[in-house]
């Protein structure tokens, strides 16, 4: 059973301290590429977050999103610093008087604006380190469910898929004789039309390569196996992540079928080869979102 790599997954948790949010987005990506943003005074976690978000998923671009709303017993209170308003007042009134000219004078917003005139008291972070971790956990959980139900979806177009190529190939397999014989009597009557002797043993080399040639045995039953570990791919009872495996079996299947396709038997063969490069083609674009 296979898994996708795009989903979107949201969970929220009610704790003493207030609401803890955490969003997970899924995008495909060739490698695991997280980026992480978590709320303040929770920065020290990050690591142990980064590790658990690394042992639940292999591929894709993850962007987590944690958010912590605490209720009003939770709210961190401010302080005001009135021995730095003091001399902030006494600093104004000094260059007014400096200045010699009436200016206007501060006013509550020029105070509040001014570094350490209000301070906040740091919350109590360990308390949210808990909820932290179940609300991220829960949310992978979901986030997995949302990629796996994609990835039946995924599995269901390539079974179809895998049909297809294996009735494909049973009608490459069933012409391939009748396609050898014409192209043999072909060389015979090519070999008549001379009207010269040929040496027998050089007409034996000739045959050998014209054989070696044509002969597509090979690239059918390489490209049988493919299907044969494509299928046992999706065969899978359990959830497996199989996108750069499955990548790279695309990636061989195109190559023998483009050598059958080559050695061209004749177009009925040509046109059902070019019918199967199409196919794996769709099959490879869809693969791309695969874990």
């Amino acid at each position: 059973m296979l898994s996708s790599m795009t989903g979107f997954a949201r969970v929220q948790e009610q704790t003493e301290s207030g609401l803890m949010i955490c969003e997970l987005r899924s995008l495909n990506h060739r490698y695991l590429d997280i980026t992480l943003k978590l709320p303040e005074g929770c920065k020290e976690w990050e690591s142990d977050c980064r590790d658990t978000l690394q042992q639940k998923l292999t591929r894709g671009k993850i962007d987590c999103w944690v958010q912590f709303i605490p209720n009003s017993q939770f709210s961190p209170k401010l302080s005001v610093n009135q021995g730095l308003i003091n001399q902030l007042i006494e600093a104004s009134q000094h260059v007014s008087s400096t200045l010699e000219e009436k200016h206007k004078p501060l006013k509550i917003v020029d105070f509040l604006r001014w570094p350490g005139v209000v301070n906040q008291e740091q919350m109590p972070t360990q308390l949210l380190k808990a909820p932290l971790r179940t609300t991220l956990e829960a949310a992978l959980a979901k986030l997995a469910t949302v990629r796996q139900q994609e990835g039946q979806k995924l599995s269901g177009f390539l079974a179809e898929k895998l049909q297809a190529c294996i009735e494909k190939l049973a009608k490459i397999t069933l012409l391939l004789p009748e396609a050898l014989a014409v192209k043999k009597l072909k060389l015979t009557d090519k070999l008549a039309a001379l009207k010269q002797e040929v040496e027998p043993h050089r007409l034996e080399q000739e045959l050998i390569y014209f054989a070696q040639r044509l002969d597509v045995t090979e690239e059918i039953e390489r490209f049988d196996a493919h299907l044969q570990e494509l299928n046992r791919i999706l065969s899978e009872p359990k959830w497996v992540c199989e996108g750069r495996r499955l990548d790279f079996l695309m990636q061989e299947m195109q190559r023998e079928i483009n050598t059958l396709n080559n050695k061209s038997l004749n177009s009925d063969i040509a046109r059902l080869a070019v019918d199967l490069k199409v196919i794996i083609e769709q099959m490879r674009e869809q693969i791309q979102n695969i874990e």
